[in-house]
């Protein structure tokens, strides 16, 4: 029932345990595993190989024939002949019974085009887990409002169907010259087409970061610019579509001001296309979503509004 879909570039690290952590979900879920190889220069292809010889019936394997992590997901995509996908990263991994939980949900509730559930952070150093957080989500009312407020998830959290992703496919979700932020762009867009998203309680999948520092500074001159583009991209698009109601715009609109202030709050060099009034930001609940409410995201709101209309 279920095609997952891996881009690995150089992670021969994690791909015996993430592969397994797909394949222990069940034969009776497991439609195929698809792990899409990027140009990888250790030895990746060679441990693939191996796997897929080990499981030729759930296992395959590809060369992306571009070049990219998101190049590897729409070709990944393009091979998928499950009733439901999912993304995965090659350094992360899912726990038992996830399939088994959020299918049933899907079962329980046609109507659902996403499910995601609680998610485990675990952070390495040297190889070594010194730390794990939880996170802990909810039921989602409004998918795109909870995105758009950057209350996110990776990936592998999520379960979506078939019919969802192939609309999203064409929309180019997976957008190829989008470098960091990639599963931001791409569930954001599963918000704009009015995807509903259900929430089954439970700890099902995990995200491996390798190191605390290195993640706090990769990428981190393209990580706002990419933020901006994406909201404003988002933007547009709410603002041209007919289905959303004006309160539901309005409320959409004031969200994506916030987030832009936030962006600007960290990367002065910014700018954004149009004046944002003090009345048009979600003072609420934007900027970071773990910060609702809190006194200090709204002096950085209000911090980044001064800069960007007064340049104080």
């Amino acid at each position: 029932m279920v095609s997952v879909i891996i881009p690995n570039k150089n992670a021969s690290f994690w791909l015996p345990l993430t592969i397994t952590s797909c394949l222990v979900q069940g034969e009776e879920w497991v439609k195929e595993v698809i792990i899409i190889d990027d140009h990888s220069t250790d030895e990746s292809w060679d441990l693939l190989t191996d796997i897929q010889l080990r499981f030729p019936k759930q296992v395959k394997i590809f060369k992306n024939p571009g070049k990219g992590a998101n190049a590897a997901r729409n070709y990944g995509f393009q091979q998928a002949t499950g009733k439901y996908i999912q993304w995965l990263d090659a350094d992360d991994q899912l726990m038992p019974g996830k399939w088994a939980a959020q299918l049933a949900a899907f079962r329980a509730d046609p109507t659902l085009d996403i499910v995601l559930s609680d998610w485990l952070i675990d952070v390495y150093e040297s190889e070594k887990r010194i730390k794990r957080i939880e996170k802990v989500k909810h039921p989602i009312p409004d998918f795109l409002a909870e995105i758009l407020r950057d209350n996110w998830s990776v990936p592998a959290n999520y379960l979506l169907t078939r019919a969802v992703a192939e609309r999203l496919h064409r929309q180019d979700a997976w957008n190829e010259n989008r470098l960091i932020n990639q599963d931001r762009e791409y569930f954001t867009q599963a918000g704009l087409l009015g995807a509903r998203a259900g929430y089954v309680a439970g700890f099902y999948s995990i995200y491996n970061i390798w190191s605390t520092e290195n993640i706090r500074n990769r990428h981190i001159d393209r990580k706002y610019q990419s933020i901006v583009d994406i909201l404003l991209r988002a933007r547009d698009q709410i603002i041209s579509a007919k289905r959303f109601s004006p309160t539901r715009r309005h409320t959409y609109l004031r969200i994506i001001n916030a987030q832009l202030l936030d962006a600007i709050y960290y990367q002065r060099d910014l700018t954004i296309p149009y004046s944002i009034g003090l009345r048009k930001i979600d003072w609420r609940s934007g900027g970071k979503a773990k910060l609702r409410w809190g006194i200090n995201t709204r002096y950085r709101l209000l911090r980044a509004w001064l800069w960007h209309r007064f340049r104080i």
